[in-house]
């Protein structure tokens, strides 16, 4: 099977840092709750779902690096694990509307049909003062920086931009074969991906780094969450 140019990216890098024989590599640190407990008992679990050991390896990055920056995340493998999970969200926090990308990704999971059966109001204009009532936003994630637990955002006509920017919390859906392990190489494989598909697909011309909820420090570095943007991140790594 021939590989991906972000298959092939990630293995040069890894042949780079590792070449064959190299026994220095690092394995995976142990996963806590909201990583999806990769390691148990001291015993790696085998990868699923076609997951090689360095993307779980990124997988763990990532949610600890999040996880410093008062992000939550948590490895989800099936439509009703992302239910639940959205409905102990909206439970809690007695959420009453939320606005929504339109994706393919979205559309199969039945996102919107879930939240609205289950009496919350899905807002569709994209008047600032109506997005503004609405208290969840939820978007895919395009792209994810292990390194830094950030989240890389691509805007267009059906992911507006204040999904993500304007509503108390926010949730990502995050396919884990998009996290990347740092910021050199998310700009080598968008070079690239942007190079193949230039005459098949219309390029962002907004692209957003979110790295957990917003933070506002006052003179005295008192620091604040939720002042200029979400209180709560939330990325539901999505096993598919």
């Amino acid at each position: 099977m021939e590989l991906s140019s972000r298959d092939k990216i990630l293995r040069s890098i890894n042949t780079a840092l590792y070449p064959p024989g190299n026994d220095s590599r690092p394995g995976p640190e142990p996963a806590d709750d909201k990583s999806g407990h990769f390691v148990k008992d001291n015993m790696l679990i085998e990868p699923e779902n076609n997951l090689g050991r360095e993307q779980q390896n990124l997988i763990d990055i990532f949610a600890n690096e999040l996880g410093k920056v008062n992000g939550l995340s948590k490895v989800v493998n099936n439509e009703d694990e992302i239910r639940k999970y959205l409905s102990n969200v909206t439970t809690e926090h007695d959420s009453k509307s939320f606005i929504v990308w339109e994706t393919a990704l979205i559309e199969q999971l039945k996102v919107t049909e879930y939240l609205k059966s289950n009496d919350l109001r899905v807002i569709k204009s994209l008047d600032k003062k109506q997005t503004e009532e609405a208290d969840l936003g939820i978007t895919e994630a395009d792209y994810a920086i292990a390194d830094s637990g950030t989240l890389v955002l691509f805007s267009d006509t059906n992911k507006p931009r204040l999904t993500s920017l304007i509503t108390p919390i926010h949730i990502a859906i995050l396919d884990p074969k998009n996290i990347v392990p740092n910021i050199f190489d998310l700009f080598q494989v968008i070079t690239q991906e942007s190079d193949e598909e230039l005459h098949s697909k219309e390029i962002t011309s907004c692209i957003t780094f979110i790295t957990g909820p917003s933070r506002t420090a006052d003179i005295e570095l008192n620091l604040t969450l939720g002042v200029h943007g979400p209180k709560e991140v939330h990325i539901l790594i999505y096993r598919k």
